[in-house]
């Protein structure tokens, strides 16, 4: 099964969302394929090389609607 998850927060930034969700994504990643999608931010290469999972990143969030746009657009993009 393939599965999309489509977040604002998502590691490395700090938080327990972003915690939640990657903890989720890594659980997931053991039975499915799954895919993350969400905003740029400092510190994300070398972070999402280390997942079992894939991440696409889009343009940063400070960007605002336009950047939210892009993570609507790219979802659409993988399934």
């Amino acid at each position: 099964m393939r599965l999309l998850l489509l977040t604002i927060d998502f590691p490395p930034a700090r938080g327990g969302v972003q915690s939640l969700l990657a903890r989720l994504a890594d659980g997931l990643a053991g039975a499915s394929i799954v895919t993350v999608v969400t905003g740029a931010t400092v510190g994300d290469r070398q972070w999402d090389a280390t997942q079992a999972f894939r991440v696409i990143r889009t343009w940063p969030l400070r960007w605002g609607r336009l950047a939210v746009a892009a993570l609507y657009v790219r979802a659409l993009l993988e399934i």
